[in-house]
């Protein structure tokens, strides 16, 4: 997949159009693009953000369809807390990660760089390897 187009985007709170994400939107339209699969929005979900215990609810309520993974790969959601902010963003491949920065532009950048994450595989794409 080119990954050129979700790279270089700018922040924008509840995002989720090309004119600003935030990091559920653009983890959203970016694993889309790539499988084909529709994700729920949650843009009714919260406020803001920055509203901790709103997302934290989003992330309990939606890990029906995710499994947890102990190896990476591509497509794979990775859920990090940073701050009191929970956060996801996209492996790319093994050991890289698009995301959405906060009041930032989209990057890839190496998971070493951000906190440790759990990764989690939509039940979709769940193979033997």
């Amino acid at each position: 997949m080119d990954w050129s187009a979700f790279v270089g985007l700018p922040w924008r709170d509840r995002g989720r159009t090309a004119d600003g994400y935030d990091c559920w939107g653009l983890f959203r339209a970016a694993f889309t693009a790539g499988t084909g699969i529709e994700l729920p929005s949650h843009d009714e979900g919260y406020s803001s953000a920055a509203d901790r215990d709103a997302t934290a609810a989003i992330v309990s309520g939606g890990r029906g369809d995710w499994i947890e993974v102990e190896r990476e790969q591509p497509f794979d959601g990775a859920v990090m807390l940073i701050g009191r902010r929970y956060h996801i963003g996209l492996v790319v491949r093994r050991g890289l990660l698009l995301h959405m920065p906060f009041h930032g532009l989209s990057v890839i950048e190496p998971a070493s760089r951000l906190p440790r994450a759990t990764y989690c595989r939509h039940r979709r794409l769940l193979t033997s390897g």
